[in-house]
């Protein structure tokens, strides 16, 4: 026996247990330990009481029967997936099918907690679902929401999270529900539904996320971008200055007439004090008139 094997024997015969039971070196001292303590509740022990069951397996085993629950038929399931049994059992609710479907340890505690809170989820089952999928689901469900919406495999977590925010706030989900939209290209896309702006403006699949929230966040500001037919920046030189292009809608030059609109406006978009030229298009069916702008700093 190892020492802390020895030990477990020990706690025994200080308690006055027949350490008979566990006192074989074929036990690990998890395994001693489940046993004891089985002994301890006056639980039935030969159901678990075993080498080849492994200790984790054997605490829920023995939970179960301190619950009044009979595990031992279930043994040859993972210990996870027996917790969740349990725990399901002793809330009266029925997950044995999904566990015979092969659903794993993740997927059954999510449903296991759908099902106690009594919210209908099976229409929405699907193995391809993770578990923190199906709580996407359960909590749109429990919201009163068309999870129809996002109940599909092709979208991770987080993208339903933010399909579900969308519907819960009653904003046009349809305008970034595409499953090619990372998560947090929809959350930028979200917020500007929620801020009432055009998000034609940076809703592009061409842009990131972290450009969807500069080109957000300067729409608040100029919120003529959202007629620009173009807006694009680049390098002027090493100084870190910037030229920015704008393509503008002849009828909406007049928000930016003033020169000084038009140097905001670019730096805003550029994200720099320091814009070094600015060179403004105004467009019209007929004609194409390109004005050079140069600031200094």
């Amino acid at each position: 026996f190892l020492a802390i094997q020895m030990r477990q024997i020990r706690f025994g015969l200080e308690m006055g247990l027949d350490v008979s039971v566990y006192a074989d070196p074929r036990y690990d001292w998890f395994q001693m330990e489940e046993i004891r303590k089985g002994i301890m509740g006056g639980l039935q022990i030969e159901l678990y009481a075993s080498p080849e069951i492994s200790y984790d397996k054997m605490k829920q085993i023995r939970l179960g029967l301190c619950d009044g629950l009979d595990l031992s038929p279930f043994q040859h399931l993972g210990a996870g997936i027996l917790k969740q049994l349990r725990l399901a059992l002793k809330n009266h609710v029925k997950i044995v099918p999904y566990i015979n479907e092969g659903y794993d340890m993740e997927q059954l505690e999510a449903i296991r907690e759908a099902l106690e809170k009594k919210v209908d989820i099976v229409p929405y089952m699907d193995k391809r679902f993770r578990g923190i999928c199906i709580r996407e689901i359960c909590l749109g469900l429990g919201h009163g929401l068309d999870v129809s919406v996002y109940a599909d495999p092709c979208y991770c977590w987080q993208q339903m999270r933010e399909l579900r925010f969308g519907l819960e706030h009653m904003v046009d989900v349809e305008q970034y529900k595409s499953p090619y939209y990372s998560y947090e290209q929809m959350r930028e896309i979200r917020f500007g539904l929620e801020e009432g702006l055009d998000v034609s403006y940076f809703n592009s699949l061409m842009y990131t996320a972290a450009d969807m929230k500069r080109r957000r966040l300067a729409l608040q500001e100029h919120p003529g971008l959202a007629a620009c037919d173009g807006v694009s920046t680049e390098s002027a030189g090493d100084d870190g200055s910037q030229t920015v292009r704008i393509v503008l809608a002849e009828e909406n030059t007049a928000a930016y007439a003033d020169l000084d609109g038009i140097v905001s406006l670019a730096e805003d978009y550029a994200g720099t004090d320091t814009v070094m030229e600015i060179q403004l298009n105004v467009t019209n069916l007929l004609t194409v008139e390109e004005v050079t702008l140069a600031t200094g700093d």
